[in-house]
């Protein structure tokens, strides 16, 4: 019998039906993946799970998520279900992916969890968001952070640590003290005081591939010089996102500047800002160097006009390492439409380029959407045969 993965979600499986799965992983041993999101499971549901995951040797992929919708099937296991599930899990060697969001565990559950999880060492991806933790649990996921040797990927949005929190918990983020790569603090009632305390952290950090601040209340008039450090030293962060941050120029034009010096930046995401000309000017003078290696950027829904737009489609005639460019819900209009779709035109690596609800004439939106459609033709007909040999060619290395 082949690996297999279930997924029940959305169900109404509730207490009773993780007891039946529990008796099926005691005794088969080739569920690899197993999804249980939004069933109505609680702490003795867990514990039944934990007993059956004592005996089973081959799930790496666990999922008892709430989702992020509310609703009456959601789990909340609470920390008694993690009092019950944390003894297992640090015995357990299989088990990879854990997704615990929206599950009420709070102060206490975090503590057990991230215990169990340094003794166990298997952990690569770890999701506790929405789980009513506060600055309180911030000391044990600082240890957590400095001790795991196996997590890559955390995710701690939406609670409530505050600036406090991150202040205590980033201390592990600098130099080579933690090994993530990836964490979410979306939605963590982190301030510019707060954010500006995690840059100066992670600006040496030997392993931060992947930053997400959305949602939460970065803007300011003071400077940001420690965002500027960061870029600029480079690191290895490769993706940003700060979505919904009351961003401005003040921080666009310190981020897009470095721009000119980063060559690890592959992909930021800044919608739904205040971020205007200035920063698009920035970002067209910067993306117009060879340095910069980004690939994708979305400025959707900021304030950028006709100069930012003008200036960033007169870069596209330069840049060559963009490829995805989102520029939906500004204030532009036919002058930027005009430059853009010249820009494009002469650019054959963009292969996405959306400039949707601006003010431009929807003759110069849909002679952009031709171009961008000519560019991706261009790219399956050039470069996907080009894959199909090199794949062909293992296959004859492989049989020979």
């Amino acid at each position: 019998m082949g690996f297999a993965h279930y997924n029940f979600s959305y169900n109404n499986l509730g207490n009773e039906g993780a007891k039946m799965m529990a008796g099926v992983l005691k005794h088969t041993q080739h569920i690899v993946s197993l999804n249980l999101m939004m069933n109505k499971i609680t702490a003795d549901g867990l514990r039944e799970l934990s007993e059956g995951l004592r005996m089973n040797h081959s799930l790496i992929d666990l999922n008892l998520s709430s989702g992020n919708k509310a609703g009456n099937n959601r789990n909340r296991v609470m920390a008694k279900g993690i009092s019950y599930f944390a003894p297992m899990l640090a015995q357990n060697v299989y088990l990879q992916f854990l997704n615990l969001a929206g599950n009420s565990i709070g102060n206490e559950g975090v503590k057990l969890l991230l215990e169990a999880i340094t003794q166990q060492e298997a952990i690569t991806y770890l999701n506790i968001e929405c789980n009513e933790f506060t600055t309180a649990a911030a000391p044990d996921i600082k240890t957590f952070l400095g001790t795991t040797k196996s997590c890559k990927v955390l995710i701690l949005a939406r609670n409530n640590l505050g600036d406090k929190g991150i202040e205590i918990l980033a201390d592990q983020l600098a130099f080579k003290r933690s090994i993530i790569e990836n964490i979410d603090l979306s939605s963590v009632e982190m301030t510019r005081q707060g954010f500006i305390l995690l840059m100066l952290r992670i600006k040496q950090n030997c392993h931060l591939k992947v930053l997400k601040v959305d949602n939460n209340q970065l803007g300011s008039h003071h400077p940001y010089g420690a965002v500027g450090q960061v870029l600029q030293q480079g690191g290895v962060l490769e993706e940003f996102s700060a979505v919904n941050c009351e961003l401005t120029d003040n921080f666009g034009t310190v981020f897009c500047d470095c721009l000119r010096t980063n060559k690890n930046l592959r992909k930021f995401n800044f919608s739904r800002n205040l971020l205007g000309d200035q920063t698009a000017v920035l970002f067209a003078k910067s993306m117009s160097e060879r340095i910069c290696n980004l690939e994708e950027c979305n400025f959707s829904y900021n304030a950028i006009g006709e100069e930012g737009g003008i200036r960033i489609g007169k870069m596209l005639t330069r840049n060559k390492s963009l490829k995805k460019i989102d520029l939906q819900h500004n204030d532009m209009m036919d002058g930027a439409g005009i430059e853009l779709k010249h820009g494009i035109t002469s650019n054959k690596v963009v292969n996405s380029l959306k400039v949707k609800n601006n003010m431009i004439s929807l003759k110069f939106v849909d002679l952009i959407a031709v171009e961008v459609q000519e560019n991706i033709r261009n790219y399956e007909n050039e470069e996907v045969p080009v894959f199909k040999n090199k794949v062909q060619e293992l296959r004859i290395n492989e049989d020979v």
